[in-house]
């Protein structure tokens, strides 16, 4: 996979978290660029920390998101390249809101207003709401990880899913994820109900079947034992 491809994967990407009603916004401080760099130093050098709420918050402060969910849940997307066609490394991650809390639109909602009514002229109430909401009792953040570097079968999967969050989950998957695939997968999973009530619009579904755009491994970075073993295809 290359970057027009990985481009052309974070704008379907937009375009299916759109479809479920889930995307706030694009974070255009950093442009479409997808070098890890572009997230701050702080960010990365408490990314393996215990508290999950004080990685989150720290995220949202600085901004280290490339897309924002309504729920406060947000996307990161970074790869590197040894030349211009040939990315060797990729991560996406998913981080789920600690907190519970409604959208702006239901909270306008509840205070007997709407967003015709008053846009963001209420904005600094919601963030207060925000502020005061009480944790979830759990959290299930997503990361993706490919690393021809750190290939080490039947070990370490070059190509792998984590899930959730301080434990050793690592699933192995047999083609490269495109960023509208994370994605897609996040919505199934995550966002079960809405993808449920979704999988009735056709249109919806020829947006979220994405999995023939996925390069599938070839032998060298999918070893024979990874096959005899269970696997993601």
């Amino acid at each position: 996979m290359n970057l027009a491809i990985m481009e052309e994967g974070f704008r379907k990407a937009k375009k299916i978290l759109n479809a479920c009603d889930l995307f706030e916004t694009e974070n255009y401080t950093k442009g479409l660029m997808f070098k890890p760099s572009k997230f701050s130093k702080d960010f990365f050098s408490i990314s393996q920390d215990r508290d999950y709420y004080k990685i989150y918050k720290l995220a949202i402060t600085n901004k280290d998101y490339d897309i924002l969910l309504k729920d406060y849940s947000f996307f990161q997307f970074s790869c590197e390249s040894s030349d211009i066609n040939t990315i060797v490394k990729y991560r996406y991650a998913y981080y789920e809101t600690p907190s519970e809390f409604p959208t702006y639109e239901d909270f306008l909602d509840e205070n007997g207003f709407s967003y015709i009514d008053c846009g963001e002229e209420l904005i600094q109430e919601y963030q207060q709401v925000i502020d005061e909401a009480k944790f979830k009792n759990t959290v299930t953040p997503l990361r993706y990880d490919y690393d021809e570097d750190l290939y080490n079968s039947p070990v370490h999967p070059i190509s792998h899913l984590h899930l959730g969050f301080q434990n050793e989950i690592r699933i192995p998957i047999k083609c490269i994820l495109t960023p509208h695939a994370f994605v897609s997968f996040v919505i199934r999973h995550i966002y079960w109900k809405k993808w449920k009530q979704l999988m009735n619009d056709s249109n919806f579904c020829s947006i979220y079947y994405v999995k023939s755009e996925c390069k599938v491994l070839p032998n060298e970075n999918f070893s024979q034992d990874e096959e005899k073993d269970f696997y993601m295809n």
